[in-house]
């Protein structure tokens, strides 16, 4: 290995040449900020909570909350039509068999009913005769 003779012998030459006496302190102190970069970090991270905690609920709340109901409501504002004829539809046919079925709860209806099939069906075997 080359050496320089001097203060400085052990050294090997490539380490003397990129070192100079001053450099030691720059050196450790750039290893001490290397260091203490991650807690200064982390630190600044936890200074600054106040501001960036609530900024990520708002936007958590916009993408995850805000949106999708908007959407939804829109969807449901377009359905809203078929929606309503449907419901007018299944109305009325519930007062329909209702009134259907109040009318075959009573014995004067069944008994009505129940002539008039059987006038049609003599209607019919005298027609065929």
């Amino acid at each position: 290995m080359n050496t320089v003779v001097g203060a400085r012998e052990n050294l090997p030459l490539l380490v003397q040449s990129r070192l100079s006496p001053t450099d030691a302190p720059r050196m450790a102190q750039d290893r001490l900020i290397h260091q203490w970069l991650p807690l200064r970090a982390g630190r600044a991270a936890v200074a600054w909570a106040p501001v960036w905690v609530p900024l990520v609920l708002i936007w958590q709340l916009t993408e995850g909350g805000l949106k999708p109901a908007l959407k939804e409501q829109e969807r449901l504002h377009a359905e809203e039509p078929a929606v309503l004829e449907r419901n007018d539809r299944t109305a009325s046919e519930y007062e329909l068999l209702t009134a259907q079925r109040a009318a075959w709860d009573d014995s004067v209806f069944r008994e009505r009913v129940r002539r008039s099939n059987a006038r049609a069906e003599q209607e019919k075997h005298g027609d065929a005769e």
